[in-house]
């Protein structure tokens, strides 16, 4: 297990899934659209963030783990994420503020808190 802060920096990549034809996860489609690449899926940036919790509290936190998450911008296919837990907190069992941020710009893409019950 990884101590607080702690940080990940991983490059979002969205498969080619033939399922995604047609829509924004696309590449062509979103470029279509306007956007400059493939958006990913709320799900997908959750992800990341999960495996942050994991690092944290290891199989713990998937009997025991909590989330709470906001999506506050975009994230396209080939952006670089840096995913930050904060210091831990007490909160009926252990919390870290968690923050995804796009590596290039700053912006933040997600906020929130991940936790594990006693």
């Amino acid at each position: 297990m990884k101590p607080l802060p702690h940080t990940l920096e991983v490059t979002a990549i969205l498969d080619p899934s033939p399922r995604y034809t047609g829509t924004s996860h696309e590449d062509a489609t979103a470029r279509a659209m306007g956007y400059r690449a493939a958006l990913l899926p709320g799900a997908f940036v959750y992800g990341h963030v999960t495996r942050l919790a994991l690092d944290i509290w290891g199989e713990a936190w998937l009997a025991r783990g909590r989330a709470q998450v906001r999506f506050r911008r975009p994230v396209f296919s080939g952006d670089t994420l840096r995913i930050v837990g904060d210091r831990l907190a007490e909160a009926d069992g252990l919390e870290a503020r968690v923050t995804v941020t796009d590596a290039a710009t700053g912006a933040v893409v997600l906020d929130g808190s991940i936790g594990l019950t006693v």
